[in-house]
């Protein structure tokens, strides 16, 4: 199978779409877009929009929660250990 090129609005749009289906906030669907658009600009498409299938399978299987909040668990001056509650990484970090 061979590459299909979209412009990078039209991914955008689509990718902010489909994350505000699952469940996800406009703000928190577009942090993911964000980071899943650029992994696959950069070349790391293992990273990028490929994982959609995956976590809307997360999603529906309970394996991903659109709803968690990250919690700090134990933090020291200089690291800080968060607990994602099975969110999604793009928004974890995010707000680490």
């Amino acid at each position: 199978m061979g590459y299909v090129n979209w412009s990078y609005d039209v991914l955008k749009k689509f990718c902010n779409d489909v994350f505000t289906n699952f469940g996800f906030s406009a703000d928190e669907a577009q942090i993911i877009t964000d980071v899943l658009l650029l992994s696959d600009l950069y070349g790391i498409e293992s990273h990028g929009m490929q994982r959609m299938v995956r976590y809307h399978k997360g999603i529906e299987k309970g394996m991903i929660d659109v709803h968690a909040k990250p919690e700090v668990v134990f933090e020291t001056p200089v690291s800080a250990v968060i607990d994602g509650h099975d969110g999604m990484g793009q928004l974890i970090g995010h707000k680490s």
